[in-house]
This record gives structure tokens, sequence and C-alpha cells, in this order.
């Protein structure tokens, strides 16, 4: 079965690599290929974006227009836009130093957490304790959330939030002329800090439904039209199902909804454009650049500090 396995995954990469492939019955086209590894700046779409008997010249141009047609872009912040401000804040908190019986039992979790489940599952936990712990809504003169919320503002400075975006993103947002909402389930100090940095046009924090929030904001803006949204997660999922799903009724026009893959052969049909963690490859699509699309090409990307193996692999 390893050795089956390993044959499908080639022959997957095979097909990714010669530019086109399926996602749950809809043909996707590469616009910018990926590598071996996914890790450049690669950005496809599905194939019912384009005009029937289009070229694949015809992609950037066809791209370039949609975008610019947007008028609302609904935006997702962890592991889309940004690394996860939760899971780094967390991460910095255990070296805080907080002299606190609650705090120091939340440190030593964690660092269970991390030797027991590993990084990814356990920083999503530990943030969870900690906003359990620290950051509820509790009675004013709490000295420890006080502490907390201090720590917050203090960590995300607008230079630490400009390092935690993911390359290509303020490129991508300069080119839209749509009004960005941020819709995420992170506290409001944390939302309110990256609208320093990003071009928010507003922000809905602490959401536990996104789709609802979509749909709330359709039917309270019947004037809009042209709709756009971008995720990495069910829950964006779900809240592109909402603009496809009035759309087929006919109240908008059709949605572009971006994906943030883990993997160039890990795509969600809900979505209809496609990217890495790199989005300076559909920056630089929607700033003109389409010589990106030539084979060998590559895009420019910001600086990525974040992982010195991954800074390896961009190397490579």
């Amino acid at each position: 079965m390893e050795t089956l396995g390993k044959a499908v995954q080639e022959k997957a990469f095979t097909r990714i690599l010669a530019g086109m492939t399926r996602n749950g019955g809809h043909r996707v086209r590469f616009i910018i290929k990926p590598n071996l590894v996914g890790s450049n700046p690669w950005l496809a779409l599905r194939d019912d974006l384009l005009k029937p008997g289009s070229d694949a010249a015809e992609g950037p141009r066809e791209l370039r227009g949609r975008f610019a047609a947007i008028q609302v872009w609904f935006s997702d912040l962890d592991d889309f836009d940004s690394i996860s401000p939760a899971k780094a804040i967390a991460r910095k908190a255990i070296c805080a130093g907080y002299l606190n019986p609650t705090y120091a039992w939340w440190v030593l979790e964690t660092l269970y957490l991390f030797c027991r489940y590993g990084k990814k599952r356990a920083e999503a936990a530990s943030w969870k304790r900690y906003y359990d712990a620290f950051l509820k809504r509790d009675p004013e003169g709490d000295w420890l959330k006080d502490e907390a919320f201090r720590f917050i503002d203090s960590y995300l400075t607008a230079d630490n939030v400009s390092r935690l975006l993911y390359p290509g993103v303020e490129d991508f947002y300069a080119a839209l002329e749509a009004d960005i909402y941020l819709v995420t389930r992170n506290l409001e100090r944390i939302a309110w800090r990256y609208s320093r940095v990003l071009p928010y046009a507003g922000f809905y924090h602490e959401v536990r439904d996104k789709a609802a929030v979509v749909e709330g904001f359709i039917a309270a803006h019947p004037d809009v039209r042209r709709y756009g949204s971008g995720g990495d997660s069910s829950e964006d999922a779900a809240a592109a199902e909402v603009l496809d799903f009035h759309y087929r009724k006919g109240r908008i026009d059709a949605p572009l909804c971006l994906f943030r893959a883990a993997s160039p052969h890990a795509l969600d049909r809900a979505f209809n454009v496609y990217v890495g963690k790199d989005r300076s490859g559909l920056a630089g699509i929607l700033a003109g650049k389409d010589d990106l699309c030539r084979p060998g090409s590559k895009a420019r990307r910001a600086d990525w500090d974040e992982d010195p193996a991954k800074e390896a692999a961009w190397k490579s």
C-alpha cells in the first residue's frame, strides 16, 4: 500500500506540473505552476472562471478583470492573511513571566502539549487555554487579565504584524479596489491591531459562524452585486458557499473565492482561485506581471524569516 500511495502522489504531481488537475469534478488550471514541494508562489483557478475555448494566456487577463470588479471582499486572518496571531501570542506568552499560579500551570501544560502532540496541535490547544484562563471578559480589576491584554498590545506592534503576514498579502490588498472586511474568531484588540496595517474597511471579531456574517451582510446591502472572499478552513468554505447560493439565486454576480491551500493537490471545491502561503504570484498577476506565468519564472517574494527550514527551501 505504501508503494501504491507514493505512485498515486507522483501521478498527481505529474498532472499538477503539467498545468491542470481536477477538483471535485471541476477542472483546475495552474496559471503559475507549483514546484515539487509547492513552496513557490503558485496560482491556480477553476476552468469555469475562464470563457469557453480560452487559452492559458487569457487566464491572467480574466483574473485581473474579475478581481478589479469586486465591490466587497471578506477575508480570514489566521493562516490566511497571516501566521496565526493567536498561536504566536500563546507561543510568546510562555516567556512572559507572570508571577501567578494559574499562569505557571498554563506554561507547564503548554510545554507538555508541545512534547506530547507536536507544534501544530499544541499551539491551537494552548491558545484556547490561554484565552479561557486570561482573556475571557470578567469583572474589571483582574490584574492577570490586564497583564495579558498589555502583553498582546506590546507584542502586536505594526512591525510585528507586518512580519507575521504571509508574503504578497499587502501587495494583494493594494491591488484590490474593494471594501475589505475581516471576519475572524480572534479578539477585537487583535483584529484592531491588524486593521492598523492592512486596509480593512471594518472587521467582525470573535465570530463563530462566518456564513451567518456573510448572509447578514448580503441581506443588509442589496445594492452590492460583486463579492469575493478568502480563507483556508471549513468555516471559510461555508461562507463561500453562501456567496455561491446567492449567485445561483441571481441575487449577486459570480463571486471570486480564494483558498489558501496547504498543498497544490489539496484544493477545496467551494473556492475557485487557489494559492499557497505566498500570495506574491497572485499579487504580481493583478499588477500586470503576466511574465510570471512563463515556464521557470519566479514571483518576487517578501522576506520569510519565520522558519529557517522554510527559508532554506525557498533558496533551493
